[in-house]
């Protein structure tokens, strides 16, 4: 069904597009509170619990390894709306929905209403869209504005190609986009920069449009400018340096199966597919000729989503190698539309009837769905840390152990602590040799220990204790453990 002007065809396309909209809503906004937050998310917590927007700005730029527009918004939410798990993950709940809009939006402009409808669906029902929509993060409003900067984008490409004037609309909304995503990541800058070097390389002798292309990066630069002194010190610093240096082949391997469930299953349904366009658009380039010369092979819409799923990648893989890594799944997000257009492109591109192409659509998003929700568990499983659950377990018990002490890996999960009415917080936490210097010193009765994500247990810390102290009780939770040790007469 390519675009048309007929009525039925776009009631068809609306009722579609709604009922994606209302299924992807509520994979969003159901169980917003199930999984606990986790050590990432207590972060984001902790760098937007300040006392002023200044506060915020300045423990960010100095502990944290991302622009500051994110921990501003959930400031504003701490200070004004609430801070329940429920409240503070609502935003990227509806991120995540207008993210199914914006990608429907721009399979439109590149291809058709078909395409746009299955590639909405995918982002819909997969799960890494839908658990960066329930996780207090930048991730799921960056995947937004990554799809709104480039659809804007697009405008502003293809009006130089035609030799007319892009709309101020279109600039506009493109500075403000591109703004917006640079503020929330610098994976997000860094997407801008490349379209911004795509645009320049490709229209390179025409000087009508460099006064274009200098106005929009210009004022995007100057919008920019005063985060740039906090993006340099960020830079000096360490935030990055827990990314091991990435494995070619290990690495797409792992993104193909986190574009998909992390399932291997779903990777071997979709990589026939992906193979399939590939050879279907170079036949296009190499034998069938389709287009008449470079710049009309780089702006043809297969072209251009190659560009945005590959290139990305390669410029952060070749850094990851020589410098400091920083190439993750995660901060890889911005490419996210691409494998799911391309995915969606596959399909309508099968030499079979549309019927048939439509019934397939249908088969791989019904099985995306029932994996998400069946197979994988996302709503049933403990996917992230469970500090909310270690915290419960030692306020139940702990009116048993007077004069017990709170050590943890982190003093974040005192978000636990406060948000379940306790007065109890965590005394120690922090470097474990400064913790055993302070046990040793108060010598307490008791002493908890909390610890979760990758950093415990800490077996020096844990000798210390079962060398001066009895275990007396211990729970184990996903990605997470609690201990009580009672000190030996």
């Amino acid at each position: 069904m390519q675009v048309s002007g007929r009525f039925w065809d776009n009631k068809k396309t609306v009722i579609s597009l709604t009922i994606i909209l209302i299924l992807g809503s509520i994979l969003r906004f159901y169980g917003l509170d199930i999984q606990s937050f986790w050590y990432d998310e207590l972060f984001t917590w902790k760098m937007s619990n300040q006392d002023s927007m200044r506060e915020v700005i300045n423990t960010v730029r100095h502990h944290d390894g991302l622009p500051p527009l994110h921990q501003l918004i959930t400031y504003f939410i701490l200070r004004y709306v609430g801070d329940s798990e429920s409240i503070l993950r609502f935003p990227s709940a509806i991120f995540g929905v207008l993210s199914i809009l914006a990608i429907f939006l721009i399979g439109v402009r590149l291809y058709s209403y078909r395409e746009g409808l299955i590639a909405s669906a995918f982002m819909a029902v997969l799960w890494t869209p839908i658990s960066f929509s329930q996780e207090l993060r930048a991730y799921s409003m960056l995947l937004l504005f990554t799809m709104l900067s480039t659809y804007y984008w697009l405008s502003i490409l293809w009006a130089f190609n035609n030799n007319t004037s892009p709309s101020r609309y279109s600039i506009l909304c493109y500075i403000i986009s591109s703004t917006v995503s640079s503020y929330l990541h610098y994976f997000g800058l860094y997407l801008i920069l490349l379209q911004g070097l795509f645009i320049s390389i490709v229209f390179i002798r025409k000087q009508r449009v460099w006064s274009y292309i200098f106005l929009i990066y210009f004022l995007i630069f100057l919008i920019y400018l005063p985060w740039l002194p906090g993006m340099m010190d960020q830079i000096s610093g360490s935030a990055y340096r827990w990314i091991p240096k990435p494995e070619l082949f290990r690495f797409i391997k792992n993104h193909l199966l986190f574009l998909f469930n992390k399932s291997k299953i779903l990777a071997l349904i979709v990589l026939p597919m992906y193979l399939f366009i590939f050879v279907h658009i170079f036949y296009n380039i190499l034998r069938a000729k389709k287009y008449n010369n470079m710049r009309e092979l780089l702006l043809s819409s297969d072209m251009l989503l190659i560009l945005w799923l590959v290139t990305p990648f390669i410029g952060m893989f070749i850094k990851s190698k020589l410098s400091t890594p920083i190439l993750t799944n995660r901060n890889l997000l911005i490419s996210l539309p691409a494998a799911y257009l391309l995915l969606s492109r596959a399909v309508t591109q099968l030499p079979i009837k549309q019927k048939t192409q439509t019934v397939i659509a249908s088969a791989i998003i019904t099985i995306f769905i029932f994996h998400t929700i069946f197979i994988k568990n996302y709503y049933t499983t403990p996917m992230k840390t469970q500090y909310r659950e270690a915290v419960e377990f030692v306020l139940r018990h702990d009116h048993k152990y007077k004069g017990s002490i709170i050590t943890a890996n982190t003093d974040m999960i005192d978000y636990y602590f406060k948000l379940m009415g306790s007065r109890r917080r965590v005394e120690l936490s922090g470097d474990y040799s400064t913790i055993i210097k302070a046990i040793k010193r108060l010598r307490p009765k008791y002493i908890w220990y909390i610890c979760g994500h990758w950093y415990c247990p800490d077996e020096e810390y844990l000798e210390m204790l079962n060398r001066d102290y009895t275990l007396i009780d211990h729970k184990d939770f996903f990605t997470a453990g609690v201990w009580l040790y009672r000190i030996r007469s």
